[in-house]
């Protein structure tokens, strides 16, 4: 552009001399402009390369820094990393949770007597481990955090009971709006005891909250399968549908309440089973259970928690108020095994006591199902007259009457017949049930804990049934962390058992004589016995 400016100014004026040093000058304005687009263009790649040189070193440091992070995290001395992560999940779920709970509040107010803290409290981890390192509480952590996650809650029982003297407070007021507030915003026991006191008042307002909670929670097949620590949407209870039949009846004659109780325990009544109650039929033991000529209901373990179960067992209690034959006629016939202990004891109530206890020891023998489950339960309302009547069904194979043995837990006497049926039932069944996890209450944890049973534990360890040897295997290395002087005089017969014939067991009872501090685990012993001949497999 500037070669085409300098020659049409020189032809316009061919007679003017250009000054000296003019023509260079203009020759350098020329090539200027290039210069500085050369120079502009080389500084800006050399500060690209810095800026690409300095990216790649940030980038490094912060691998590093992860990678040191990530070392000091997991061998760390206090587990500090971990700690903090867990209060700070437990408090942003408290917080969540108080905040959700405060919303209700606002909504409803609860009773002013109850003691209102977060429903949702997620379980924290305890202490550390023995050994002094943050890994006990690394492993606390992912724990609570699955917990978290599964919706898993630890029960509040301070809460629970301030709610519970708040219901009983309020139904002797008669404060109907207090109950409301309890049943939409109390926990799942308040929910539970509200109910019971709105059926008594039989205030149809209660209707549409009553059949909710009844469908959120009178359904699902199984129920509470854990005291202190259990799954937030399985809690279950037959109290909702007893509570709408109850204020839907309330103003009917005897004859019409009865046909409604029985539709309701067939079923039938004005709250409808779910569709897995359906499937698998509202006593926990429906068609397919039934499938191919077995009883599975026998199998499934917390089968009396199912939703049929709580609901057959309320009805009952409400058909056992009018005083007609006809009634207990209908009751015998039931398959609900809530149901069946009260309409055996219906039947018996009026006997004396010895021929009330053997009229269940008739009705066990002869009678299937729940009907038999009913009168073996039913012993248990005789008290400590019914044991010997309980240990001769336990010897005949009935393992159901090992099950009523749990409410004596404070005598000696049952337990030294629980020993007893260890050792020596000819009944696999009733030998399991002796040490079956269905039955972890305090009479199961007596159990395994006194000394005198840690020797029929040793004795189970070869007994024919796998069953029953290695559930004794996983009940001995429980009882090495708490019982170790006890424990301790059977280690000659512990080392013998680091050979036994099922290789399952073996690992477990290796870890109970490590946790025993045992010396002796390369000494060379005598073999162990074979299995037993003499009982039934």
């Amino acid at each position: 552009m500037w070669d085409r400016k300098i020659k049409r100014l020189l032809k316009l004026t061919p007679d003017m001399a250009a000054p000296d040093g003019l023509l260079e000058e203009l020759e350098a304005e020329i090539e200027l402009p290039g210069i500085r687009r050369q120079e502009g263009t080389t500084s800006y790649l050399r500060g690209a390369a810095g800026r690409s040189r300095a990216i790649k070193l940030a980038a490094a440091a912060v691998i590093v820094a992860g990678v040191v992070g990530g070392i000091v995290y997991l061998l760390g001395p206090g587990g500090g990393a971990a700690k903090q992560s867990e209060e700070s999940m437990a408090a942003n779920a408290a917080r969540g949770s108080g905040d959700h709970a405060a919303a209700r509040k606002e909504e409803q107010p609860v009773a002013k007597e109850a003691k209102i803290v977060p429903e949702r409290t997620v379980a924290k981890s305890g202490s550390s481990g023995a050994d002094g390192t943050g890994r006990a509480v690394t492993r606390g952590s992912d724990r609570s955090r699955t917990r978290a996650t599964m919706g898993v809650v630890r029960v509040d029982t301070e809460r629970i009971e301030a709610e519970r003297i708040a219901v009983r407070e309020m139904a002797a007021l008669g404060d109907f709006d207090g109950l409301m507030g309890m049943l939409s915003g109390g926990m799942f026991a308040g929910k539970v005891a509200a109910a019971e006191h709105l059926g008594e008042i039989g205030d149809e307002r209660a209707l549409p909250a009553l059949k909710r909670l009844n469908k959120m929670h009178g359904g699902w097949l199984f129920g509470n399968m854990c005291v202190y620590c259990y799954y937030e949407d399985s809690r279950t209870s037959g109290a909702f549908a007893v509570a709408v039949c109850k204020i839907m009846t309330r103003d009917m004659p005897a004859e019409e309440q009865v046909e409604a109780w029985f539709e309701v325990l067939e079923g039938r009544g004005p709250v409808m089973p779910s569709p897995v109650d359906q499937l698998f039929g509202l006593n926990g033991a429906g068609p397919l259970v039934r499938a191919k000529g077995r009883d599975l209901a026998k199998e499934l373990p917390g089968q009396d928690f199912t939703s049929g179960f709580d609901v057959g067992k309320r009805v009952a209690a409400e058909l056992s108020l009018f005083d007609d034959p006809s009634v207990v006629a209908r009751l015998r016939q039931t398959e609900n095994k809530g149901a069946a202990p009260t309409a055996v004891w219906m039947e018996v109530r009026d006997m004396k006591l010895e021929d009330g206890i053997e009229r269940c020891k008739e009705i066990a023998r002869t009678e299937a199902g729940a009907q038999q489950y009913g009168a073996i339960r039913c012993l248990a309302k005789f008290g400590e007259a019914a044991i010997y009547a309980l240990d001769e069904l336990a010897l005949e194979g009935y393992a159901e009457a090992i099950c009523v043995f749990d409410l004596f837990h404070y005598d000696m006497e049952v337990f030294e017949i629980l020993c007893r049926h260890l050792r020596s039932n000819e009944h696999s069944q009733v030998r399991l049930k002796v040490i079956s996890p269905e039955l972890l209450k305090s009479v199961h944890f007596f159990r395994y804990r006194h000394p005198l049973f840690m020797q029929p534990l040793i004795t189970a360890l070869y007994d024919p049934n796998e069953d029953v040897r290695r559930r004794a295997a996983v009940l001995l290395r429980n009882a090495s962390y708490q019982e170790k002087s006890r424990l301790i005089e059977h280690e000659e017969e512990l080392l013998m058992a680091l050979k036994h014939p099922d290789e399952w067991i073996r690992p477990y009872i290796a870890q109970a004589l490590r946790q025993l501090g045992s010396k002796r685990m390369d000494e060379k012993v005598a073999d162990p016995p074979e299995f037993r001949i003499d009982l039934e497999e």
